[in-house]
């Protein structure tokens, strides 16, 4: 027992064997403790940031991408839809967006779109609907639906 009491007595006293504090510095010369991270910690930690950083960013500019392009698909599927019930009443697909009982995609007025939507070729047997790409690194880039849902890519970046 009186082993034990002697034990926490050291740490009572204030002794530690390891006594000195880890973001304190001694200054040989003046004899003042100086605080904060040396120049090797700051490298390191920015070193260390730029590696995460060099991996993040890519992953997040594909997924921004994939969403960009989910948009484009589901405008498309909504304009193979208008398409069929066009179908239904006229025997015929149609090139006009402005024909089919759907908003037209190109006319909202907004800056995020990514996208012009047109219906190049249309006839009794089918139809083509595209999405281009307006701007970014993929401006010029499109998607292309069919009357069966079939949905394929310019560029094959982005393949759902």
């Amino acid at each position: 027992m009186k082993k034990n009491n002697m034990l926490f007595s050291r740490f009572n006293t204030g002794f530690t064997p390891l006594d000195s504090k880890p973001h304190e510095r001694i200054n040989i010369q003046w004899g003042k403790h100086l605080t904060g991270f040396t120049l090797i910690e700051i490298l390191i930690a920015v070193i260390i940031v730029a590696i995460l950083a060099s991996i993040a960013i890519p992953i997040y500019v594909r997924n921004i991408e994939k969403s960009k392009t989910g948009e484009a698909v589901t405008t498309l599927n909504l304009i193979r839809m208008a398409e069929k019930d066009y179908f239904l009443d006229n025997r015929t697909y149609t090139t006009g967006l402005s024909s089919l009982n759907i908003d037209n995609p190109n006319d909202l007025s907004s800056a995020s779109r990514y996208f012009t939507y047109t219906i190049p070729t249309a006839d009794a047997n089918g139809f083509t609907a595209m999405a281009t790409r307006n701007n970014g690194p993929y401006a010029g880039d499109y998607y292309t639906i069919n009357q069966t849902g079939a949905i394929d890519s310019s560029n094959g970046h982005f393949q759902l």
